[in-house]
């Protein structure tokens, strides 16, 4: 089951992520910040992916579309934010 772990007594439900994103939809080259990222959360995003360390995720594009981001980072649940990026 992948929304509860066994925590060494019993089996409870995995916490979810409280991320603060800026915005979903930005013009290119506008910064999209997300924050309130735990520490040691895997991030997997266009073009890599990193351990965050300090909270938040700066990140812009040059190129119109969609681009997703993932967080992981046990015990809570996979979460995935999806931002769009318009012409100007």
């Amino acid at each position: 089951d992948e929304t509860h772990y066994y925590d060494g007594q019993d089996y409870v439900l995995r916490p979810t992520f409280s991320l603060s994103v800026s915005a979903l939809s930005v013009p290119v080259s506008t910064t999209v910040t997300i924050s309130n990222i735990p520490t040691g959360t895997l991030v997997i995003h266009p073009g890599g992916s990193l351990v965050v360390d300090d909270g938040f995720v700066d990140w812009s594009a040059l190129e119109p579309g969609d681009y997703e981001f993932k967080f992981q980072n046990f015990p809570h649940m996979e979460e995935a934010v999806s931002v769009t990026v318009t012409a100007v």
